[in-house]
């Protein structure tokens, strides 16, 4: 046990000493401060800053190192009953003024204004909330940001208020910052682009959702003295193939490419592949347009490791999809993503198991051809996958899933929904063999094991917390008994 001095430190106490020369017990007090950092560290921050800064004053000395502070995420600053943090400020009124008397709830936004101040100096990544509704980065929270001056990755993901004036204002204070995310901020347009290409040490940019920025706001990308490693635009449903081409020939270093493809054609993809000898991630999502052009150009691309092609057109074909595995073009994949593709059929799953072995997460939704002799070969073969999406194959009786914890027993996520000729009972026996897994039936609807009744049941997934169950009576699938769902 410990004890404090007149200083308020932790010592020993007498019987401590005594006892450490005959034993091997730990003596706390002398623990150097470096174990004690690591430890706090592995705390969550409120606690260190409400709890364990008031234990001696070495906590106290320990809880304000800038370790502690260079990485602050919101969402994981659960909100908090007030009777459960102590404030106890050399300036009780200001301290007053941030936290109320008698909230019930102490909010995100409450906790972020009481300690931003006493650790700004040291934050280098800041992620504000995407969750908490509370959060609004309204002109006291954007003040206290801007005093971050030493923020090398800010994401703003979602949160309300971020637009032309809040972010001239943040990257003027904010020199810095390489990693931004503005995802689903929707008062974020060509302006702002105009303004971020003015961040000089920006190397990747997250413009997920943006539906106000069009090929204008990416031609302000070519401004940008650095060079863009990692670009994510997902969902800006107004960049054309103009705005692309321009963004992968300013900008020849990129290895992430994330793209909506609802107004692309082959021409962005031809002019991706020609100008990023770099590309490891190419993210194209709702690929109508494309033909086997686009996949073609894929062709010898050989450091690609994850490709995600979501909605691909008819008008790609099997042989030409065949022929991108066999010239060993995606040999390093880790992640493939081929949904809605009627040219993935059981023998491009043949060479797709032959060609990419070390593949950890495989997309196959709504691959609708597709029967359990392509899916019994890919998990033969590909023995490190750890998450496998199987939704809508109509095709598919399970007869693969019998020792599939023994072929793959690095996987946790299985999703079979929507595949009608499975039976429930098979999942639940999958995952009774190996219960770290995650997986859906028909349903969507999640198996789980009920450690306290050991027992294992198919949960409704509407929400953890009132969520029905069901058990299963009866070992038929969905699709005998004439079941239809909308997925």
């Amino acid at each position: 046990m410990c004890s404090l001095n007149e200083n308020n430190d932790c010592v020993p106490t007498q019987s401590e000493d005594v006892s450490a020369s005959t034993s091997n017990e730990v003596q706390w007090g002398h623990l150097p401060d470096e174990v004690w950092l690591e430890i706090f560290k592995r705390c969550p921050q409120l606690t260190v800053m409400f709890t364990l800064s008031r234990v001696c004053s070495k906590f106290l000395s320990l809880s304000s190192d800038p370790a502690m502070w260079r990485n602050i995420d919101l969402n994981e600053w659960e909100e908090t009953e007030l009777n459960k943090i102590v404030i106890d400020d050399e300036n009780p009124t200001a301290t007053d003024e941030i936290l109320p008397h008698h909230p019930t709830i102490l909010k995100s936004s409450q906790l972020y204004a009481y300690v931003m101040p006493k650790v700004m100096n040291h934050v280098k990544k800041l992620t504000l909330s995407r969750y908490y509704k509370d959060f609004t980065l309204n002109s006291f929270e954007r003040s206290l940001l801007c005093k971050c001056t030493n923020l090398t990755y800010l994401n703003m993901g979602f949160c309300e208020n971020v637009n032309l004036f809040s972010l001239q204002e943040i990257c003027h204070s904010c020199p810095n910052i390489e990693c931004l995310t503005v995802e689903g901020c929707r008062n974020v347009d060509d302006a702002c682009m105009n303004t971020i290409s003015k961040l000089n040490r920006l190397t990747t940019l997250d413009i997920s959702h943006c539906a106000g920025v069009t090929d204008i706001g990416i031609q302000y990308l070519t401004n940008l003295s650095s060079s863009l490693l990692h670009f994510m635009g997902d969902g800006v449903l107004h960049m054309s193939d103009r705005g692309v081409c321009h963004l992968v020939a300013t900008h020849t270093k990129l290895e992430t490419l994330i793209l909506d493809g609802e107004e692309l054609n082959d021409v962005s993809i031809e002019a991706a592949t020609r100008c990023l000898d770099n590309l490891q991630t190419l993210h194209v999502s709702f690929c109508n347009q494309l033909t086997d052009r686009s996949i073609t150009a894929l062709f010898r691309k050989t450091r690609l490791k994850r490709l995600f092609m979501k909605k691909l057109s008819c008008e790609i074909t099997t042989p030409v999809l065949k022929q991108l595995f066999l010239y060993d073009t995606l040999k390093c994949l880790v992640e493939l993503t081929l949904t809605d593709c009627d040219a993935v059929v059981d023998s491009t799953a043949y060479i797709i198991a032959e060609r990419c072995p070390i593949l950890k997460l495989l997309n196959l939704n709504w691959c609708c051809t597709l029967t359990d002799d392509g899916i019994t070969r890919l998990t033969d073969t590909c023995r490190q996958l750890k998450r496998l999406h199987l939704v809508g194959l109509p095709f598919l009786r399970g007869s693969w899933i019998k020792g599939l914890e023994l072929k793959l027993p690095n996987l946790c996520f299985l999703d079979l929904s929507v595949c009608n000729m499975i039976m429930d009972v098979d999942v639940i026996d999958l995952v009774q063999r190996k219960p770290d897994l995650t997986a859906y039936t028909y349903y969507h609807e999640e198996v789980v094991y009920r450690k306290d009744l050991k027992l294992y049941q198919i949960y409704i997934t509407e929400g953890k917390q009132g969520g029905k169950t069901m058990s299963i009576k009866h070992p038929q699938c969905a699709g005998s008994l004439g079941t239809t769902v909308d997925f």
